[in-house]
């Protein structure tokens, strides 16, 4: 059974996702939706590299390598596709989970810049 996050991070300009070491989603707060236009159900699976703007995909790599590597916390800005084809300035911050029972899993608080 997947992990369950907080269904709401209490912030209308924020979400919480959580990952497989390789970027696929598990979960995510009910926010997502609203900011992304994406439910659970839409990305569940899918890796979260899908959805960057290919310009940004090469520092969100270098982001992805330092928390896996390094165990560090990691911020990066990106820009997200929404399901219409525009996309929503975020600034993300990942931290790898540590504990054998977690398998690598990585947690990222999102939120939207102006």
């Amino acid at each position: 059974m997947m992990p369950t996050l907080l269904k709401e991070c209490g912030a209308e300009k924020a979400f919480i996702s959580l990952h497989t070491k390789d970027g696929a989603y598990l979960d995510v707060s009910e926010s997502f939706q609203s900011i992304t236009g994406y439910f659970l159900q839409d990305v569940e699976g899918e890796s979260a590299y899908s959805y960057f703007h290919p310009e940004d995909v090469k520092e969100v790599l270098k982001s992805h390598a330092s928390v896996t590597l390094n165990s560090d916390v990691s911020k990066v800005s990106i820009r997200y596709r929404k399901p219409n084809g525009s996309y929503v300035k975020l600034k993300s911050y990942s931290k790898q989970l540590q504990g054998e029972q977690n398998n690598g899993m990585i947690v990222v608080f999102s939120h939207v810049v102006a």
